[in-house]
C-alpha cells in the first residue's frame, strides 16, 4: 500500500469511529459532499482524482441504484457529417421549437430507430441501420482510465433523523484495471447506456451539453478486474 493510500485509509478509519453523520447538502450529492468535507478535500471542477491526485473516491448508500454520469464523449462522425448536419438529420422539434437531440440509447434494442452496435475496439451508433457516428477503445479507456482507474469505493449505512439524511461511513473498497471487456458486458446487459444531450441554437450553430455514458452507482465496481478490501 502507497503512502497516498495509506494517509487516505487512515482517514476513513477516523471517520468510520465517528457513526453517524448528518448530510452537509441535501438530494443525491450529499453522501459525496459529505465524504469530501470529512476528507477535507475542496469541492471544484478540476478534472482528474480526488484524493491526491491519484485515488478517485465513489461515496456510496447502501441499497440504492440510482444512476451516474461515467463520463462524457461526444462520438466521432463519418466522414461527410458535421453536428450541424448531424442534428438537422435525426434530431427532432422539442417544446421550445428547437431542433434538438436528446435520446437514451441501448444495446441492440431500438428506442425511437437509436441503438448501440458493438465491435471488438469499436462502438457504433446505429441509427435506422446506418453508422453515423462512433466511439475507438482507445478514447474511451483514455476517458476511464484518467480519472476511474484507481476508484475507492466508500460504502454508508444511512438513516433519517428528524427528517434529515445520516451516514455512517463502514467500508472501503479498493478497485483497480478497468476492464475493456467489462465495460462491454455492461453496455450489453443494458446497464450501461449512452444520452444525447443537445439542440440547436438559433444560430444554426449545435449546443452539446455532453454525450454521457451512464450506469447504476451500485453497479461501478463491476468495471474493475480486481477488488480489495481496505479493512477500515
Amino acid at each position: 500500500m502507497d503512502s497516498k493510500l495509506q494517509s487516505l485509509v487512515e482517514k476513513l478509519r477516523e471517520i468510520k469511529k465517528m457513526g453517524f453523520v448528518e448530510t452537509h447538502r441535501t438530494g443525491n450529492t450529499g453522501i459525496g459532499k459529505t465524504l469530501e468535507d470529512l476528507l477535507g478535500i475542496i469541492e471544484n471542477n478540476i478534472q482528474g482524482p480526488d484524493w491526491k491526485g491519484k485515488y478517485e473516491l465513489k461515496a456510496q448508500r447502501r441499497g440504492t441504484s440510482s444512476k451516474i454520469t461515467l463520463f462524457t464523449l461526444s462520438p466521432k462522425l463519418i466522414e461527410g457529417l458535421t453536428w450541424q448536419t448531424f442534428i438537422e438529420k435525426y434530431g427532432y422539434i422539442d417544446r421550445k421549437g428547437r431542433i434538438a437531440l436528446k435520446n437514451t440509447m441501448y444495446f441492440n434494442r431500438n428506442e425511437n430507430n437509436w441503438k448501440i452496435g458493438i465491435t471488438s475496439d469499436k462502438i457504433n451508433l446505429i441509427v435506422e441501420d446506418e453508422i453515423p457516428a462512433y466511439w475507438v477503445k482507445e478514447t474511451v479507456m483514455s476517458k476511464l482510465t484518467s480519472k476511474l482507474n484507481n476508484t475507492v469505493f466508500v460504502y454508508a449505512e444511512r438513516k433519517k433523523v428528524n427528517t434529515i439524511e445520516n451516514f455512517h461511513f463502514e467500508q472501503a473498497i479498493l478497485g483497480t484495471n478497468i476492464s475493456w471487456e467489462n465495460f462491454l458486458d455492461l453496455i450489453k446487459q443494458n446497464k450501461i447506456v449512452i444520452e444525447f444531450r443537445m439542440h440547436q441554437k438559433e444560430s444554426g450553430a449545435v449546443r452539446d451539453h455532453g454525450t454521457g455514458f451512464r450506469i447504476k452507482s451500485n453497479l461501478l465496481d463491476q468495471l474493475f478486474e480486481n477488488h480489495i478490501d481496505l479493512k477500515i
